[in-house]
C-alpha cells in the first residue's frame, strides 16, 4: 500500500502543471460540446442535474450554439454570444416557447490548454420578463473540439473500474473509485452495437470519495457522485503514450448530515497498461463546497477549493468480482 502511494505522488507530482487554473481563452477552440451539471435555484427547492452546451458556429470572438438545461421541464435555448481575450463569456438565447436565458461567466483552460472548463452564472425569464430562475453551469469541453463525436484520432475508452488513493497535504486522504462508461457516437439499437458506432471523446459514470473532511461538520464522510468527462486521443512522449482527461463530479446522495452540492473538477492523464501494471489515471483533483465557489474560483482565479491534491487510480476489476 505505501509504494502504491509513493507512486501515486511521485507520478502526479510530473502533473502539477495540470492542475493550475490559467486565464487563457483561444476563442477558435471554443467550438464543440460542453458537458456538466446545472445548479437550479427556482423554489421551493434547489434542484441539481446534467447540462450539455454546444458550440456549434464561431466568427472571431463571435458564437452560436445550443444551451440544454435536462433537470424537467428540459429547457433547450438557442444562443448567442461572445468571448473575450481572458476567457470572459457572455450571451443570451431564446427557447421555443418564448423564454429566455441569459448568461455570464468565463472559459479557462487547465495548465497546458489540454482540458478546458466553462463556469456560469444564469438567468432564465418569461417571455413577458418576469425571472422565472436562475443557477450556476459548470461544464468540461470534450476532447477533440467540434470532432468530439469521431475524433480523428481514436481515444482509448476509460470504460470500466476504476479504484486508488487521494492525498491530502496537511492530513491522510482516503480511497477513490470510479465506474465509468466510454460514450459510442452511433448509440445502441435492441441487437447491439450499431455498425457505424465508434467511441467519441466523452465518458460518463458514477464514483466515490471516503475520508472527505467536509467544510463546517468537521466530521469525515463518503461522498458519492454522477460523473461527466472526456479523454483525448493518446499523444506520443519518450515513455508511453498518455491522454489528457478531465472530469465534473456533482455529488448524488446527501451526507448522513444532510449536507449537498459539492462539486469537483478532476484533471489528469490516462496512462496506458504496461507489463507491471494495468491502465492509470493519475492527476489533481478539487473539491469544492458548493456551485457558487467553484464558478467564483474560475471566474476570480481566488482559491476556492476546500480540498485538492493528487490522485492516482488503476483499472481493475469492479468489487465482488
Amino acid at each position: 500500500m505505501k509504494r502504491f502511494i509513493r507512486a501515486a505522488i511521485t507520478g502526479t507530482l510530473a502533473l502539477t502543471a495540470l492542475a493550475s487554473l490559467t486565464p487563457r481563452a483561444e476563442a477558435d477552440h471554443f467550438r464543440g460540446r460542453f458537458n456538466g451539471f446545472v445548479e437550479s435555484n427556482i423554489l421551493p427547492a434547489v434542484q441539481r442535474g446534467p447540462a450539455v452546451f454546444d458550440v456549434l458556429t464561431e466568427q472571431g470572438t463571435k458564437f452560436t450554439g445550443n444551451l440544454v438545461n435536462l433537470i424537467p421541464p428540459i429547457c433547450n435555448f438557442r444562443v448567442k454570444g461572445s468571448i473575450g481575450e481572458t476567457g470572459s463569456v457572455s450571451g443570451n438565447g431564446i427557447d421555443d416557447d418564448g423564454d429566455h436565458v441569459f448568461f455570464l461567466g468565463r472559459t479557462i483552460v487547465e495548465g497546458d490548454g489540454s482540458v478546458r472548463v466553462l463556469a456560469l452564472k444564469y438567468l432564465e425569464t418569461s417571455p413577458n420578463g418576469q425571472p422565472e430562475d436562475m443557477g450556476f453551469i459548470v461544464m468540461v469541453k470534450m476532447q477533440a473540439g467540434a470532432l468530439w463525436e469521431t475524433p480523428p484520432d481514436p481515444c482509448v475508452p476509460v470504460t470500466g473500474h476504476w479504484d486508488g488513493l487521494y492525498q491530502h497535504g496537511e492530513r491522510p486522504g482516503g480511497g477513490i473509485s470510479m465506474d465509468l462508461t466510454q460514450i459510442l457516437s452511433g448509440g445502441n439499437n435492441n441487437q447491439g452495437i450499431l455498425a457505424t458506432s465508434q467511441f467519441t471523446t466523452s465518458f460518463m459514470g458514477m464514483g466515490s470519495m471516503t475520508n472527505v473532511l467536509v467544510p463546517g461538520s468537521n466530521s469525515f464522510f463518503d461522498v458519492f457522485f454522477d460523473i461527466q468527462g472526456t479523454v483525448g486521443s493518446p499523444i506520443m512522449t519518450q515513455g508511453p503514450p498518455i491522454a489528457p482527461l478531465g472530469a465534473i463530479c456533482l455529488q448524488n446522495l446527501p451526507l448522513p448530515n444532510g449536507k449537498t452540492g459539492i462539486i469537483a473538477i478532476l484533471i489528469g492523464l490516462l496512462l496506458p497498461a504496461v507489463q507491471t501494471g494495468p491502465s492509470t489515471i493519475q492527476g489533481q483533483f478539487h473539491l469544492f463546497d458548493s456551485f457558487h465557489d467553484l464558478v467564483n474560483e474560475v471566474q476570480t482565479f481566488q482559491p476556492a477549493a476546500f480540498d485538492r491534491g493528487p490522485f492516482s487510480i488503476m483499472n481493475g476489476p469492479s468489487p465482488g468480482q
